[in-house]
């Protein structure tokens, strides 16, 4: 969840106003129970059509075929399942053409008819059977695509914003396919890959605003997380682009690229930190400058998590590591870390400050943390956007 973005309409008031206690309650008051009902109803007859009637097939298919051919069942749901990607990726699209009503009764029709076909006018073992199923997939599948956020965004009804990805990434299909490059895919989710190479790459844009709600500059950050033998990596790779006015980031403690362990992983029950330095315990790595650092349990099921900070990045990072699971890697808290005199880093109007960090999540009580490290410098060097910015004023 760490990677959706906000929504615009909540980002533009700042989050402002108080939550009611009753939301589920409002939804049947007055003013809304009819728009309630007519969202159930709507919703029911795709969900009704596709998944509960239509669903018969398979056991009416084994039990049909299954004494001449065993592996009939299993052909059946692989035909309508192939129908099913397709229509999940295709429904956004026939919105955004024909617009989220008329292709809303497109699809139920659709969805009624074929159920209707596939079981009054065709059978199992019949030719045409699982060229209906498939169809019958297909068109009682466009409906999730037709709710799809992105068939707003292609359309003229606003809307908040979720994942931008098409459903079959999340849902379990393993497709692994986004329309990233899409010339209608919304701004603030360009840059949004997909899986590849054993990667899951994703992107996100956000506008940072002042506490007066006034533009203050452009954050991108492009996320990849990758499988290692002991774990997960994930790599931040952040930009920072002042295109409204010069930024300027201050000398704090508590800001930079953190994470917590888990209570029975820290150092009070038992738990372990280790520095690139070579140095151990919160107390002793706390303020000094390090490469990684690692927080480890030390028990039978122990595991933990290890920062690593780029050398790319305009300095290097002091760290914040506390023996009750906080630790943080910090380039921007010089006098905070006690390492010298406050530190302002200035970005230039119209120049971008770009940082990277890595994360790998473990389960290794013996971590090979110099070649992870060595892992993540190699794994980052040719990511976009890697590229030395102009260096920022401190």
């Amino acid at each position: 969840m760490v990677a959706l973005p906000e929504s615009p309409r909540w980002l533009a008031t700042g989050g402002a106003g108080k939550a009611r206690s009753t939301p589920l309650r409002e939804l049947f008051s007055a003013g809304l129970i009819r728009f309630t009902l007519v969202g159930i109803a709507v919703s029911a007859i795709p969900m009704i059509g596709a998944w509960s009637a239509g669903k018969w097939m398979i056991p009416w298919a084994d039990q049909v075929a299954g004494t001449v051919n065993r592996s009939y069942k299993a052909i059946t749901q692989g035909y309508w399942a192939l129908g099913a990607v397709i229509g999940s990726f295709t429904g956004a699209q026939l919105a955004a053409w024909l617009g989220r009503r008329r292709s809303y009764a497109l699809i139920s029709f659709g969805a009624v008819t074929l159920t209707l076909v596939m079981f009054l006018l065709t059978a199992p073992l019949r030719p045409e059977f699982h060229t209906i199923v498939f169809a019958q997939g297909l068109v009682c599948t466009l409906y999730f695509g037709w709710n799809h956020p992105w068939s707003s965004h292609w359309g003229t009804q606003p809307h908040a914003p979720t994942a931008p990805v098409s459903g079959p990434l999340f849902e379990g299909s393993g497709t692994g396919i986004v329309f990233g490059n899409s010339p209608h895919f919304p701004q603030e989710y360009r840059g949004v890959s997909a899986i590849a190479d054993g990667s899951l790459r994703f992107g996100t844009e956000c506008r940072l605003k002042t506490s007066t709600g006034e533009p203050l500059c452009l954050m991108t950050s492009d996320f990849t997380l990758m499988t290692r033998p002991n774990g997960w990596m994930l790599v931040w790779n952040a930009a920072f682009h002042a295109d409204q006015r010069p930024i300027v980031f201050g000398d704090q403690e508590e800001m930079g690229f953190g994470a917590r362990v888990a209570t029975p992983f820290t150092e009070k029950s038992g738990g372990v930190i280790r520095s690139s330095s070579g140095k151990k315990t919160a107390k002793e790595t706390w303020g000094q400058p390090a490469m990684w650092c690692d927080y480890s349990g030390t028990g039978e099921k122990s595991g933990g998590i290890m920062l690593m900070a780029s050398p790319d990045n305009f300095r290097e990072s002091w760290w914040h590591n506390r023996d009750y699971g906080v630790f943080v890697a910090n380039p921007f808290g010089r006098e905070a870390m006690r390492q010298g005199a406050r530190s302002e880093i200035t970005v230039a109007e119209g120049e971008t400050l770009r940082i990277k960090f890595g994360a790998i999540i473990h389960g290794a009580r013996e971590l090979d943390t110099l070649a992870e490290y060595n892992f993540f410098i190699n794994a980052t060097t040719d990511m976009p956007e890697s590229r030395s910015a102009p260096e920022p004023k401190d």
